[in-house]
């Protein structure tokens, strides 16, 4: 049995927690399918605006609190629940990049307080461009050709097209819920191997 059918899918979530999400999205599987694709699309877009590191890995945490929060309490709005989540990891996401960068390499700005998105930009400029890209980029090359094509054949799709991911998932022999849960396992990967490889481990 190929691993992608494993009950797993975002880290930290049983295959238990995702279908109970998917069935808070809409009772119809394929429905919630598309309706949890087209979300997550826009989270990552909100993370990306809003200069996060890594969009789609926060996209992916956003449903992780959020479906471990649907077995905690009632939630009558899951997508409102959602995009309050989103501004609570987005603020997050900031505070750890502010203690990352070192205070002499930010941006100066006239007033105390004053342009922080110029100041959130270039901080996602230079910590993108000097190390994550070439991580990423590193680490990616070192999986099995069939890994790197399929994750990257994934990310080059328009977030919102159900249909191009059909297509894929069938070239891969995948069926729709297949497919993202080996997409997410390879993020989760992804995420073990770029900080292997920053902290110099071979």
């Amino acid at each position: 049995m190929d691993d992608a059918n494993s009950p797993a899918d975002h880290v930290g979530l049983t295959q238990t927690q995702f279908d109970d999400l998917l069935r808070r999205l809409d009772p119809d599987k394929h429905r919630a399918a598309e309706k949890y694709e087209v979300l997550r699309w826009k989270l990552i877009k909100f993370f990306e605006w809003t200069s996060c590191l890594c969009s789609a890995d926060l996209a992916d945490e956003t449903f992780d609190r959020v479906a471990q929060r649907l077995g905690e309490q009632e939630i009558q709005d899951v997508v409102g629940f959602a995009w309050g989540v989103a501004k609570r990891i987005k603020q997050e996401s900031h505070k750890r990049v502010s203690r990352i960068v070192p205070l002499p390499d930010l941006p100066k700005t006239r007033h105390p307080g004053g342009d922080h998105k110029a100041a959130e930009k270039a901080i996602h400029e230079r910590l993108e461009n000097e190390h994550r890209l070439k991580c990423l980029d590193a680490c990616i090359q070192r999986w099995p050709q069939r890994d790197r094509e399929l994750f990257i054949a994934y990310h080059s799709i328009d977030g919102n097209n159900i249909r191009e991911r059909e297509i894929l998932a069938k070239s891969f022999g995948f069926t729709m819920n297949a497919l993202r849960v080996r997409i997410n396992r390879l993020r989760s990967r992804l995420g073990k191997d770029v900080n292997e490889y920053m902290r110099g481990i071979p």
